[in-house]
């Protein structure tokens, strides 16, 4: 009587497993917290494009099918990643390991069913199911020779279904002398199964168990095991599906709690349907294949190492997180303007009394911008940003930007700067990526702008409209004849007085030379060329204006204005560059904008670049004949 009342209780719950089966699984799926997740194959070598491989399984360890982005929220350190940003795609290929074991006890007996239960065993390969190379299978026996009960590889594990085929085919699955604990032969395959699959979960793992029923213990005590067993394989993330081969069913509970305890399935082995009995089986393997691969664009740009979960920000306690670490940098930008030097000119006919918006055409700059990462890792452009003088010219989007665009050209308008003389522009371009992450560059050009001609006012004589006209002309004919007469009568007393025909007058004498410039390297027709400073202040430069021109109305590297020379004290005079955009050098040092430097007789002074048009003197005191070995014209200045 307390057999069978411990039996009933044994049917009793295994009934309350197979209802919190059927019940429990629907609501798995949609339950977030009872889902378990398995990051592998982390790749961030593309970084911000980060890849890894997603098994999920439910709380029955069933593959969940249809995530999407929408439904399967990603997480880095703990931040969501925008779904938008989030690409799931759906693999059927998965491995599986399959670990069979077949109890051989005493009570075995399989000769009047062995063809149903090698066709039930060869059927994982023959129909399709296990794939060479891809799958792993491995044979074990529960047998008893009459010293003990054991468990005894038979294959395997090997990854060609033929070896595994081959053997099933030849072996007889004898019964042992003695009786078998099978529960224990499950146990031992589930120790198997963590040589075969390294990491619990991370692939479908599955033990097909083979019985006639459980000889050793008593069915109430098995009953008992066998929920253990289940609990044990299902913590490891693997599912028992258990075949029994006696129609009667003896024992059967223990059986279906080992299967139904892990979700598996129990079947019947019927020796003329032996291959559809385990189909369902089978079947279930190739559901349990499932996996995603899941790319996102990671949303941080800071450096350090990052955890990576799905379904919850926080890392699990089951399941596998991904890890990885990375350093971020940011760009690497460079600006090359088309020129560092423009000019403007006045339009024609235009005068210093046109409009402004009239006086020159429009002017721009194209500049190149080349974009790189010192980690190598190019990252797609978000905005890039050109401005002039603090002004932003042109904006490009990543909607202008094709993927992987690390060179652009950008376009400034300089239109608005119209202010004669020479003036400095600053370029200026910064770069966001995609991880927020910025850069600039800038660069200075010089717009020169030749000032508008001023017009020169003409009087124009008025005449009264009520003074008749005749009378006047009259009147301005005769005064002409009478200062033509008196120029005439001049003209001849000049020539009677003595000596009037050889005599010539000199005009004022040339005033004395304060210092002298002496052309080095120039101009091929003003080399030795001597320049008289006569001023206390003289301007040197490419404008026709200043006092020493060198280059007027050519390309030259010497600016409009480009230096001044003042007279610090009687025969010494200091040099100071007037913003020139190729530089001033006193016997090689590059002067500063502005800085008034003395000069000293027989300094080297270089405007600009010599070997591109650019100019060379000597500065001497006073008339600098020591200087020159030739006697040249001089210029007075």
């Amino acid at each position: 009587m307390k057999t069978k009342l411990i039996h009933w209780i044994a049917v009793v719950a295994l009934v309350l497993v197979m209802l919190a089966s059927l019940f429990g699984s629907a609501p798995a799926l949609l339950a977030q917290g009872s889902n378990t997740y398995f990051i592998t194959n982390l790749d961030s070598s593309k970084f911000p494009a980060i890849s890894f491989t997603l098994r999920a399984i439910d709380a029955n360890n069933h593959t969940i099918p249809d995530l999407t982005a929408a439904n399967l929220p990603v997480f880095e350190n703990g931040k969501p990643v925008p779904a938008k940003d989030v690409r799931v795609t759906p693999h059927t290929d998965g491995p599986l390991a399959i670990v069979y074991v077949v109890d051989l006890g005493s009570q075995s007996n399989y000769q009047n069913i062995l063809g149903a239960l090698k066709q039930s065993m060869t059927r994982l390969v023959d129909g399709g199911t296990f794939v060479d190379g891809r799958d792993t299978v491995k044979l074990l026996v529960r047998e008893n020779p009459g010293q003990g009960d054991r468990t005894t590889s038979k294959v395997g594990p090997t990854t060609r279904g033929r070896e595994f085929v081959d053997f099933v085919t030849n072996y007889t699955f004898p019964r042992s002398a003695g009786l078998t604990k099978g529960l224990k032969g499950i146990d031992d395959a589930v120790s198997e199964m963590n040589q075969i699959v390294k990491e619990p979960g991370i692939q479908d793992a599955a033990i097909i168990f083979i019985a006639r029923s459980i000889e050793d213990p008593q069915a109430n005590v098995a009953s008992v095991g066998a929920q253990n067993t289940a609990s044990d394989a299902k913590a490891k993330y693997i599912i028992v599906h258990a075949v029994q081969t006696d129609n009667a069913l003896p024992d059967q509970p223990p059986l279906q709690l080992a299967a139904v305890g892990t979700s598996g399935k129990f079947v019947k082995l019927v020796p003329n349907a032996a291959g559809a009995a385990m189909d369902d089986i089978y079947q279930q393997l190739a559901f349990q294949r499932q996996y995603y691969t899941i790319s996102y664009v990671s949303p941080s740009g800071a450096s350090g190492a990052r955890t990576v979960t799905v379904g919850s920000p926080e890392k699990p306690d089951t399941g596998r997180a991904g890890e990885y670490n990375v350093t971020v940098s940011p760009p690497l930008v460079t600006l090359t303007p088309q020129s560092t030097f423009l000019r403007r000119a006045p339009l024609p006919g235009a005068s210093a009394t046109s409009p402004t918006q009239s006086l020159y055409s429009p002017l721009s700059i194209r500049a190149q911008v080349n974009v790189a990462w010192t980690d190598n890792i190019t990252r797609a452009l978000q905005k890039v940003e050109f401005s002039v003088n603090g002004v932003v010219k042109d904006t490009k989007t990543a909607a202008d930007l094709s993927p992987g665009t690390t060179s652009l050209e950008v376009v400034a308008d300089l239109s608005d700067i119209t202010k004669p003389g020479a003036n400095i522009a600053t370029l200026t371009v910064r770069v966001v990526d995609a991880l927020g992450s910025e850069a600039s560059a800038q660069e200075r050009v010089t717009v020169e702008v030749a000032p508008p001609v001023v017009p020169t006012a003409t009087p124009t004589p008025v005449i009264p409209t009520d003074t008749p006209i005749v009378p006047i002309l009259i009147a301005v004919v005769v005064v002409l004849v009478i200062l033509l007469i008196v120029i005439l009568l001049l003209s001849r007393r000049r020539r009677s007085a003595p000596g009037g025909g050889k005599g010539s007058s000199k005009g004022p004498p040339a005033a004395p030379a304060l210092a002298t410039l002496i052309v080095l390297q120039g101009p091929p027709n003003r080399t030795n060329e001597q320049v008289r400073l006569t001023k206390p202040s003289i301007v040197i430069g490419r404008d026709p204006k200043c006092d020493v021109t060198f280059y007027a109305g050519q390309p030259s590297t010497v600016s409009g204005v480009h230096a001044v020379l003042e007279m610090s004290a009687p025969g010494e005079f200091t040099i100071k560059d007037n913003g020139s955009t190729n530089g001033t050098r006193v016997n090689g040092a590059k002067l500063k904008v502005g800085v008034q430097v003395p000069l000293r007789d027989g300094d080297e002074i270089t405007l600009g670049d010599i070997a591109n048009l650019g100019v060379k003197l000597r500065f001497a005191s006073g008339q600098g004949e020591r200087w020159v070995n030739n006697d040249r014209t001089q210029i007075r200045m």
